[in-house]
């Protein structure tokens, strides 16, 4: 007994939560029932006798009654037992009943047999009604309406007793007596009960109870004459009505009361809708006569037509009511007082001329539209709408409704469809349950016979979410006193907003899809809807309905996706100026992304690349971002200075004292006098006029905060795009996982962006959670290692080494981390090619590192799975990272080599120019490990390599290696490329300036070999090189000489070039040595450079001297001047040096060598010991007799030149 009643107790209280509790609660006692008859016999039989205290905890005993119904046999079985429950304890009750405990008996009620209603149920209910009603009778009207049988038998009987209920003082047993009366009109299918039942209450009308003098009695009566109108439909419901309404407007003429003239009127319309037979003249002439009473009876007399209209059979009845009322329309539209008479009025008006053409015609001639838009904007104001009760706007959805069905054409020329829109929406919105009834049923046959107004209901159905949630915002936020502004709208609920957007959806779907999904979209997923749940929970319990009324959503998208998308991307959607907007935007892309996310993919990456945001981001210079992070009023220039002071005042430090506050304040009042002062004085200033230099600071500052504006709109837009694609790409994180790589090349470059990064960084993370498991749980290192790589940050050089607490504990670092995740990731196998392809660049970067680092061996590794010729994997990149690898670290040779073989199977004919970047290394192990892998591609393998210049000018360097084993593997790869060289040297001309020089001495020979095989180009190479030369010599003016390794190449490229040189050539070649590469200031440089001229002196100047000397002659003829004294001297060396190098082709009795010998003996006397250890050099190769040897020698004495005594003294 205590478990039941304990049981009973808490189910007391669970049934009074949520709806799932319910149903969970009763699954389980429904449960525990089934177990055993015997328990739940048991059970019956504690009610029974009364041990459980089901009066106090009545659903106990309603799930009893209710598992029995589940069975008919168990239910006869325990049916007495609960009659005799009921009648004992509800209809005998002595004290006021729980309202629950009536109802717990409802499925008995719909059971009950009219022999039990009769015998039992009947007698206690008529019993109790005369003795104590006001106990049960709330009760009685609940059995009156659950029972399932006629009760054209017992009417007769239970109304006497009922009736002084009607007219009791009390209104509740009033309203609870007029339910019991319609109960009995409604259930009673004999004629002549509903006669007589009528004829009981004309007698009491009439006095036959005696005088009824309150109004509450009469009343009371008449609306009991209202409710017998229920009854069910037959051929006597037309003499019946006529009847009824005479008697009623008798009543009327009789009555002096005007509440109680408005009851009349109210029965009056119920019975007079019932049938055209009651619509008569004496009452369309009463009606007449009743639109001329004052406001109260007139509305009366306007409602009751109103619910005469209801009938389609009654409208062509009334039509002489048009006049007056038109009458009523024109007064109710130019008098804001009588407003309301005008919308009931045009009601009944525009449905006597839907029904009537000549009605339609009189409303044409009176110019009743035009009447109508001339002084009102709109057919009824939403502040109106506020005032109006619920019985009066559901006139107003009738209203919009008829006109919008059947005047259409003229209706929308009137008013505009956006007031229109406005006033359904709040129709639809409405906190009464009956208007929103009404507006449900209507939308339908509006949007049937206006297509268009689908859209723009929705459209104003997204601004009217905005206002709800900006009122929501507001109020949380707002003082009390705008709290209790009661002219406000009410905010719907939630639940109210989502049923309105589901019933305008489904009254749409009967139209083009194409006209409103997209804002049905967009509207399911505004956050005033979605509130505080799942974004896509009311999007989807849209769709569910949707694809009851046989539309399909997805199938629909699948073919129109794109335009879909596109509105989404407009003005309206993603790129619309209200926050709520761009997140329902955001929040409508990403569920797309679930329905079409191929279509929505490709939209939305094509509004990223053509943003104008994008381009002028990439556009914004060094000041724009200066300018834009510089606090407004202050110029970018000042920043430095304020920045400056507002450090020196928050770091100085405040002396201690007990009268700080007191200080403090009298501080914050002398600022105060301060300002006040500084406000005057600037005032009398003003008034003086500004300066010229305060009127262009002010200048400056307008134009730096139109730039400032600039660039926050290009930082909000482009924010806002990546938002979105961040929350496309979690929508639907299996598409975007195959998008990867083309997303993070978008990403990559904003994540250095001053203004976007950390927003780029946002979206980094969310694609990183996107790769595969259990990868994505290392979604933020991911994204912050390739943060730090976009931004340079990682140091090449250092060991990645592992972070230290202050209490000395060790933490792996973030891209240990993302090892140790990529390790586990690759436990069962490779990763997908996307998700490698996308922290590819941390591996990168990693073995990038100019020394070996501890996470080597497992990136190789891992690096090492991912060999597969088949998928598009960034085959390139690995090559080249695994060439920096086998530069750094010559041990991993063995493992490196098989990995890059196995690389270039998947490379394309395309792909050999950049593949034989390795070629450049400066390690011959290198080398030699790329063209072996070369070897491998398909299409060198197969001699099938297509004719280009950038795969040919990097075999033909490999060829001209320095290293033989180098040359000879590339001479096998160039005989399978199968092509000339060709004419552009481009390529070995850049290879001339490349950082190694066995690249170098390798171009150098490269061009020789080239300029052998084409002589007629050598022309322009030669100019080619000159140009360069000019180039390199001033690209370091300032700073370290960052052009010597080019010029070096340069000299590197002349020596090489010496035999293919020809005569025509050598003039140009000693004009440019002696006029630019003579006077280099490197000293590598200059003696390449007198090396190469003197090797094409050694190779071309037996033949030529009689060219080249004049050209050394000539300059050494020249003085220097005072500016250029120093590199006077370095080219006058080099031509010494030439000159004896040329020299050396003469013989040895030639009479050319005296003049040479004069010629460097002349030279002697320039004051510079380089010029003369040159000299001296030249003259040891040209003295050939001991004569001119003593000559020599006295000359040398004199001039006191000591050392080249010495360099002669070998010649005797």
């Amino acid at each position: 007994v205590r478990v039941a009643s304990t049981q009973a107790s808490l189910l007391c209280i669970v049934m009074e939560s949520s709806f799932r509790m319910q149903r969970a609660c009763k699954r389980y006692m429904f449960h525990l029932f089934s177990q055993s008859q015997a328990i739940y016999n048991s059970y019956l039989d504690e009610v029974k006798n009364s041990r459980i205290p089901y009066k106090d905890t009545p659903p106990l005993l309603g799930l009893l009654l209710e598992f029995s119904c589940s069975s008919p046999a168990l239910f006869e079985q325990s049916k007495a037992i609960f009659v005799d429950i009921y009648v004992k304890d509800v209809l005998n009750s002595r004290e006021k009943l729980k309202p629950n405990l009536s109802k717990c008996f409802q499925p008995l009620l719909l059971r009950l047999s009219p022999e039990e209603f009769q015998t039992v149920i009947l007698p206690a209910a008529l019993k109790m009604l005369k003795r104590n009603p006001e106990i049960v009778l709330e009760a009685v009207g609940f059995l009156l309406a659950n029972v399932n049988i006629d009760l054209s038998k017992y009417s007769l009987e239970l109304l006497p007793v009922i009736l002084p209920q009607a007219r009791h003082v009390d209104e509740d047993r009033r309203l609870e007596a007029l339910s019991m009366v319609r109960c009995l009109s409604e259930k009673s299918s004999n004629p002549d009960t509903i006669e007589a039942m009528f004829a009981s209450l004309k007698a009491v009308i009439g006095g036959s109870d005696g005088r009824l003098q309150s109004p509450h009695q009469r009343i009371g009566m008449l609306n009991a004459v209202q409710e017998l109108a229920s009854s069910p439909e037959g051929k006597y419901i037309g003499c019946l009505s006529r009847t009824v309404c005479s008697f009623l407007i008798a009543c009327y003429k009789d009555e002096g009361n005007e509440d109680v003239n408005l009851s009349i009127l109210s029965a009056l319309a119920s019975w007079a809708s019932r049938s055209s037979d009651a619509i008569q003249p004496n009452l369309v002439s009463f009606v007449a006569a009743g639109l001329k009473e004052k406001e109260a009876l007139r509305r009366g007399h306007l409602r009751c037509v109103r619910i005469i209209c209801r009938n389609p059979d009654t409208i062509s009845q009334i039509s002489d009511l048009l006049s007056p009322l038109i009458q009523l329309v024109k007064t109710g539209f130019t008098k804001a007082v009588q407003r309301l008479d005008g919308i009931y009025a045009l009601l009944i008006v525009s449905k006597i001329a839907a029904c009537d053409i000549k009605a339609e015609d009189t409303m044409g001639k009176e110019k009743l539209w035009t009447l109508m838009s001339q002084n009102e904007p709109s057919l009824v104001h939403i502040n109106l709408a506020l005032k109006l009760s619920s019985d009066d706007c559901v006139v107003c959805v009738d209203l919009l409704e008829v006109l919008l069905v059947e005047h259409s054409s003229k209706v929308l020329e009137a008013f505009s469809m956006k007031s229109l829109s406005q006033l359904l929406l709040f129709l639809l919105c409405h906190p009464s349950w009956n208007v929103r009834k009404s507006a449900y049923s209507s939308v339908t046959k509006i949007f049937h016979a206006t297509s268009k107004f689908a859209t723009t209901v929705l459209d104003e159905f997204s601004d009217f979410l905005s206002l709800t949630g900006f009122k929501i915002a507001s109020s949380k936020t707002s003082d009390t006193d705008n709290s209790m502004n009661h002219q406000a709208p009410l905010v719907p609920s939630v639940e109210v907003l989502v049923k309105a957007l589901i019933v305008i959806s489904l009254a749409a779907a009967a139209g083009s899809p194409s006209t409103w999904i997209d804002r049905a979209i967009f509207c399911s997923h505004h956050p005033s809807i979605v509130g505080t749940g799942k974004r896509d929970a009311v999007w989807t319990r849209l769709q569910k309905c949707l694809k009851t009324c046989g539309f399909d959503v997805a199938t629909f998208l699948s073919t129109n996706g794109e335009s879909v998308c596109k509105s989404l991307l407009g003005p309206m959607g993603l790129m619309s100026p209200k926050t709520p907007e761009q997140q329902a935007a955001v929040y409508s892309l990403s569920t797309l992304m679930s329905l079409a996310p191929e279509i929505t993919f490709t939209v939305f990456n094509k509004h990223l690349q053509e943003l104008p945001d994008r381009l002028s981001h990439d556009m914004l210079s060094v000041t724009d971002i200066k300018i834009f992070k510089t606090p407004e009023g202050m110029l970018s220039s000042e920043q430095g200075v304020y920045v400056a002071e507002s450090i020196s005042a928050k770091y100085t430090k405040q002396e201690p004292s007990s009268s700080h506050s007191l200080k403090k304040g009298l501080a914050s009042r002398d600022a105060t006098n301060s300002g006040r002062r500084d406000t005057a004085k600037l005032t009398k200033k003003a008034d003086k006029g500004k300066t010229p230099k305060e009127e262009a600071r002010e200048l400056m500052l307008k134009e730096e905060a139109s730039t400032r504006e600039k660039v926050h709109r290009i930082q909000k837009n482009l924010s806002l795009a990546l938002h979105a694609l961040g929350e496309m790409g979690l929508a639907n994180p299996v598409f975007c996982h195959s998008q990867l790589p083309s997303l993070s090349r978008f990403l990559d470059p904003l994540l250095r962006s001053p203004i976007v990064g950390d927003t780029a960084f946002e979206n980094v993370v969310k694609l990183a959670r996107c790769t595969v498991q259990p990868l994505c749980n290392w979604a933020l290192e991911i994204a912050t290692a390739l943060r730090l790589i976009a931004v340079d940050e990682v140091d090449a050089s250092f060991d990645f080494p592992s972070s230290v607490d202050k209490a000395g504990k060790t933490y792996e670092g973030v891209f240990e981390r993302i090892v140790n995740g990529l390790s586990l990731s690759c436990q069962s196998g490779p990763l997908p090619v996307d998700t490698f392809t996308f922290v590819f660049p941390i591996l990168e970067r990693i073995l990038l590192s100019s020394m070996r680092t501890k996470l080597h061996d497992d990136m190789l590794r891992i690096l090492y799975m991912h060999l597969d010729p088949m998928p598009p994997l960034a085959r390139l990149r690995m090559i080249s990272v695994l060439y920096h690898v086998l530069g750094v670290v010559p041990a991993y040779q063995a493992s490196i080599g098989p990995a890059l073989n196995k690389l270039c199977l998947g490379l394309q004919a395309d792909d050999v120019a950049n593949a034989l970047y390795g070629v450049y290394s400066k390690d011959v192990h290198v080398r030699m490990a790329c063209l072996n892998a070369v070897k491998c591609i398909p299409a060198v393998s197969k001699y099938s390599l297509p004719q280009n210049v950038d795969i040919a000018t990097n075999i033909w360097i490999a060829v001209h290696d320095p290293e033989k084993s180098v040359t000879e593997t590339a001479d096998d790869i160039w005989a399978r490329y199968g092509y000339d060289l060709g004419t552009d040297y481009s390529g070995i001309f850049n290879a001339l300036s490349h950082l190694n020089l066995n690249v170098r001495l390798a171009a150098a020979e490269a061009l020789a070999a080239a300029l052998h095989e084409s002589p007629s180009s050598i022309q322009l190479s030669l100019s080619t090189l000159f140009s360069l030369y000019i180039r390199d010599a001033t690209s370091g003016e300032d700073v370290f000489d960052a052009g010597w390794i080019g010029r070096q190449g340069i000299a590197l490229a002349l020596q090489s070039a010496a035999d293919v040189l020809t005569a025509k050539d050598l003039p140009a070649v000693m004009t440019f040595l002696i006029s630019q590469a003579l006077a280099d200031p490197n000293t590598d440089v200059r003696g390449r450079m007198i090396n190469a001229g003197i090797m094409i002196i050694d190779k071309h100047g037996k033949e030529n001297v009689s060219l080249l000397f004049p050209i050394f002659e000539n300059y050494l003829n020249k003085e220097a001047s005072d500016s250029d004294e120093e590199e006077y001297d370095l080219v006058r060396e080099g031509v010494v040096m030439f000159t004896g190098a040329l020299a050396k082709h003469l013989a040895k009795d030639d009479p050319k060598v005296h003049s040479v010998v004069e010629k460097l003996l002349d030279v002697l006397n320039t004051p510079s010991e380089s010029v003369q250890r040159a000299v001296s050099t030249c003259l040891s190769s040209l003295v050939a007799s001991k004569k001119v040897y003593h000559f020599f020698l006295g000359f040398v004495w004199r001039r006191n030149f000591h050392r080249l005594p010495s360099k002669i003294r070998g010649c005797e």
